[in-house]
């Protein structure tokens, strides 16, 4: 959820799975500094049917774009109190696939810029993050610019993340999930074969895009520029894309404009008791000021090192030690 600092501090949008809904105080706006009731929140539904809501944003004048997950960009009009389709871009929708992310560019008001995060209707394999323009109250697809194309494993299109947001630089954060659908273990499967069990090959890997939070700086040309303090901005020992690795779903991300530090939800894992294998797993709400390693597959929370587990000879447990520092080699994959 972004929320721009000229709106009231009273009001709060949230996109819910039926529908897009406004929270408020009984009373109307109040000051930021003033303490509030928490008892005194109303909720108004603005859109009362909606199909698979993913993500908002808030511009400055009030209206309120969301997508859905297939592919219809619409916009919220307080003013009319009522919501327009500005266009559908042809999306594929399968797993958790679909179009899972959109952020308005900070100049809007101006250029009608709005970036989307969706898989191609025609290429299943790909799931790609492009810039259109909205003119009046239509999106017009024949403006999209590509900025960022990257595989997925279809077979196993679990965990895709699907975050945008935008920081007060006009840096774009994009959050991509490990691509690895639920075990009851630890996803980290290095026999042939089991690859989509196998989160090294995403998360763990320097050299792939999944299982992180990329940072990219749109151009107005269509490309993007990288930031000197992303993790690997030269590109050598890992994605130069990369702003936070080692993550497992982050689906959604947020950024204080003051200090421009990113905030994400991670999803945890689902380790199974009967596996022995400790611990269980965290979801995560991590605050990330600065390009980092989260340790995704290696470990959980705060740093809990996960139990190694033989795959080969279920049961079979070795035993868990102190996390050494995380390198990168030159395959890209971290040991």
């Amino acid at each position: 959820m972004k929320l721009p600092t000229l709106l009231p501090a009273s009001m709060v949008f949230v996109a819910t799975l039926a529908g897009l809904a406004c929270f408020g105080y009984a009373g109307g706006a109040k000051p930021a500094a003033e303490a509030f009731d928490e008892d005194r929140f109303e909720k108004e539904v603005l859109v009362p049917a909606c199909t698979d809501p993913m993500e908002i944003d808030v511009l400055p004048d009030g209206r309120v774009l969301w997508i859905e997950r297939g592919g219809n960009l619409k916009i919220y009009l307080p003013d009319k109190r009522q919501s327009v389709k500005l266009g559908h871009v042809p999306t594929a929708v399968f797993g958790e696939v679909g179009m899972l992310g959109m952020a308005a560019d900070r100049d809007f008001a101006t250029n009608g810029w709005v970036y989307l995060f969706f898989c191609p209707e025609k290429q299943k394999e790909t799931m790609r993050v492009s810039r259109f323009t909205v003119t009046g109250d239509r999106l017009d697809l024949a403006s999209e610019k590509k900025l960022l194309d990257y595989k997925i494993d279809i077979a196993g299109a679990i965990h895709m993340g699907g975050g945008l947001a935008m920081d007060g630089k006009g840096n774009l954060y994009v959050g991509v999930g490990d691509n690895c659908p639920p075990i009851p273990e630890v996803p980290i499967d290095l026999r042939p074969g089991m690859e989509i069990s196998d989160a090294f090959r995403t998360a763990g890997n320097s050299m792939d895009l999944r299982g992180k939070v990329l940072r990219i700086h749109p151009e107005p040309d269509g490309s993007y520029s990288i930031s000197k303090d992303n993790l690997w901005p030269d590109g050598k020992q890992g994605r130069a894309e990369t702003f936070a690795m080692g993550c497992r779903n982050p689906f959604r991300l947020s950024v204080d404009f003051k200090t421009n530090w990113l905030y994400f939800g991670d999803v945890g894992p689902n380790v199974e008791p009967q596996t022995g294998i400790s611990p269980e797993g965290y979801d995560e709400i991590n605050q990330a000021p600065r390009a980092g390693n989260f340790g995704w597959p290696f470990c959980t929370g705060p740093n809990e090192p996960f139990t190694q587990y033989d795959f080969a000879m279920p049961g079979h447990l070795f035993v868990r030690g102190r996390l050494n520092t995380l390198e990168a080699s030159g395959d890209g994959i971290l040991s």
